[in-house]
């Protein structure tokens, strides 16, 4: 059965995160962890890397430190999404999700095919469901914009989605759900979904 699912286009509020506007808190100059966050030897270094990932996840609560992550950093931060360590990973997608508060940094996520290599994650089955979960609260985030879902599209991403609504892991359904409630918000979209979901019924039906 197809279920129609609300759609909204105001901006993320992601209640069910840790993220939250820090406007009383004074803008850090967070330069100097950027440039850790760039190095060429972050990778060997990992528990430096975490520290700076952590860090920068936590800075990047706050809009106005959010503004200083050029395009290079975001760049940087999409790439540890391919980390062997699986805690980078997660960081990294945290570390996404939160700068894609803000629609100019979705504008550079979608340039820099941030959304597959969120989906190469989300693919993986062998992913530990916390990582996979932080990946999936970036896509969410990243959908709420209108080139974030044509992204998504283009990407192949929705069958990912639909397939991620059946997983056993709770935090990992309502992530999913909450991407495709973003989706239907475009007609594109939403004739995709349905087309998908028509589909797959009549493959299941006996």
């Amino acid at each position: 059965m197809l279920v129609m699912i609300k759609s909204s286009t105001k901006p993320p509020t992601d209640t069910d995160s840790d993220v939250e506007e820090l406007a009383s808190k004074p803008v850090e100059d967070i330069k100097p962890l950027l440039k850790l966050l760039s190095g060429s030897s972050f990778g060997e270094k990992t528990s430096i890397g975490y520290a700076v990932l952590k860090a920068l996840t936590l800075l990047s609560r706050h809009k106005q430190n959010r503004k200083q992550f050029a395009e290079h950093d975001v760049a940087s931060a999409l790439s540890l999404l391919s980390n062997p360590a699986s805690k980078i990973r997660l960081e990294a997608a945290l570390l996404v999700r939160n700068l894609c508060y803000d629609e100019a940094k979705v504008s550079m996520a979608v340039e820099l095919s941030g959304p597959r290599a969120i989906l190469h994650l989300l693919r993986n089955p062998s992913e530990k469901p916390d990582s996979r979960a932080a990946a999936a609260a970036a896509l969410q985030t990243i959908t709420y914009r209108h080139s974030g879902r044509l992204c998504v599209l283009e990407f192949n991403g929705l069958a990912v989605i639909l397939e991620l609504i059946n997983c056993k892991y709770t935090t990992l359904r309502v992530r999913a759900i909450g991407i495709l409630r973003n989706l239907t918000v475009d007609i594109r979209s939403l004739c995709a979904v349905s087309s998908m979901c028509l589909n797959s019924l009549c493959t299941n039906s006996p």
